[in-house]
């Protein structure tokens, strides 16, 4: 009898151990997401034109935005059109090192230079749950 209790302590806990592997982290990209990823760099990708001039105005001033920003946000919104291209076409085979994850490489703080997964959002945040005073 001891045995056959022992035994099934034992397949039960076996059976625990084996639940983190069914969720992994790379879960979160799948082929939905890369596709919506891609739907939004293609809706919203022009949205790089007045956030690079917001950025460029707080760093280099009024003349520089309105020249400098506007090419450099025209440049991201092409490379954001082109990589959403690339990814609602190519949205059912993970063919980024055999994972769904974005091409753009991860930002790094104070960088402008690099790329967010979605585009970025102009206006307010909504998202708080308090009030500003």
């Amino acid at each position: 009898m001891r045995l056959i209790i022992s035994s099934l302590l034992l397949i039960a806990g076996c059976s625990i151990a084996l639940a983190d592997i069914q969720d992994p982290p790379a879960k979160k990209y799948n082929d939905h997401r890369k596709f919506s990823r891609g739907i939004a760099n293609i809706a919203y990708g022009s949205v790089e034109i007045p956030d690079s001039m917001v950025k460029t105005n707080d760093s280099e001033g009024n003349s520089a935005a309105f020249s400098l920003g506007v090419f450099s946000g025209t440049r991201r919104t092409l490379e954001r059109l082109g990589v959403g291209i690339f990814e609602v076409v190519t949205c059912p085979f993970a063919i980024n090192r055999g994972t769904y994850k974005p091409y753009f490489k991860s930002p790094t703080r104070g960088n402008h230079g690099t790329f967010t997964e979605f585009p970025p959002e102009l206006g307010f945040d909504s998202s708080l749950r308090y009030s500003r005073n």
